[in-house]
């Protein structure tokens, strides 16, 4: 037994699927009409087919430049004990002001 709502319910799906329908047909359509037919220009213009440079010159492609070996910005095994306002810090860097300790 089905009630207003429901029959309501259905309706509304039905219309829906079929404005989709619609909507979805008429996009095909336009995209067939646009493959189809050739663009249409102005009354005053002319389409003129343009040759390509019979002279033309290849370029010339500039060599990649080679590849450096990595470089390694920090010593490995040095670190810098800083104290900067009750705080220690490690770097790699000497402190600025030279009050670190080597470790």
């Amino acid at each position: 037994m089905q009630t207003a709502g429901d029959r309501f319910v259905d309706l509304s799906l039905r219309i829906l699927t079929l404005v989709v329908g619609a909507v979805l047909f008429a996009c095909l359509a336009l995209l067939i009409y646009r493959w189809s037919v050739p663009t249409v220009t102005s009354p005053g213009i002319t389409i003129v087919p343009v040759s390509p440079k019979t002279n033309a010159t290849p370029t010339q492609v500039a060599a990649p430049e080679p590849v450096k070996a990595p470089e390694v910005l920090m010593a490995p095994g040095k670190m810098f004990q800083c104290v900067v306002n009750g705080r220690k810090l490690f770097s790699d860097r000497p402190c600025p002001e030279a009050a670190g300790a080597k470790k």
